[in-house]
């Protein structure tokens, strides 16, 4: 097996496409410079060694050009969540290094805000609130050797999506109340924990 040397000054001048991007961004003021990154889990299991990557991936990045890290919890699937997945990913991620100072988010509390951008997209045409079944969007789906079909409703006037919209939003109340319950409970945990 042949071994690949690397002189000190390629590997200090090596940068991944990630880096670059940034670096390239950075150059071209966007963001006012700023360089932000998340680490964004599901709280309905544990983490693996893809999610330990991540963070390192996104906590490195901030580190290495003086910005922010934010641990914010994808927490859209309250059937599967569980209050110890949460506190081990808070307990994983702090070991292995992560530092999201006061930042961590649960997606849920943005919920009213995700609906209102959801209800503006459905309004300018954008998007729709599609109610296939689970076989309907599988034949809808395509194949490799078919391609997909387009959803009725997709082309339907934003006039008739309002409605299911609304209907939607009645469906969705239910699960918004108990996130909300659960994100009460998990904050004071949470904030049991710190104060120790």
């Amino acid at each position: 097996m042949r071994t690949i040397r690397m002189s000190q000054e390629e590997r200090t001048t090596s940068r991944n496409f990630i880096q670059q991007i940034i670096d390239a961004d950075r150059a071209a003021g966007k963001n006012g410079g700023r360089v932000h990154t998340r680490f964004p889990p599901e709280p309905n299991g544990y983490l693996h060694i893809g999610h330990a990557k991540s963070i390192c991936l996104n906590f490195g990045l901030a580190q290495e050009f003086a910005g922010k890290f934010n641990l914010r919890f994808d927490d859209t699937n309250p059937t599967k969540e569980e209050q110890e997945y949460v506190d081990s990913i808070i307990d994983d991620v702090r070991w292995l290094g992560g530092n999201w100072e006061d930042r961590l988010f649960y997606a849920s509390d943005y919920f009213q805000q995700l609906y209102d951008w959801a209800i503006q997209l459905i309004k300018e045409g954008k998007a729709y609130v599609c109610d296939l079944t689970a076989e309907e969007m599988r034949v809808h789906r395509g194949t490799l050797n078919e391609p997909a079909r387009i959803v009725p409703i997709a082309t339907a006037p934003s006039r008739t999506t309002s409605i299911y919209s609304s209907e939607w939003r009645r469906a969705s109340f239910q699960m918004e109340l108990a996130r909300s319950a659960r994100r009460s409970i998990w904050r004071r945990r949470i904030s049991t924990c710190a104060i120790r």
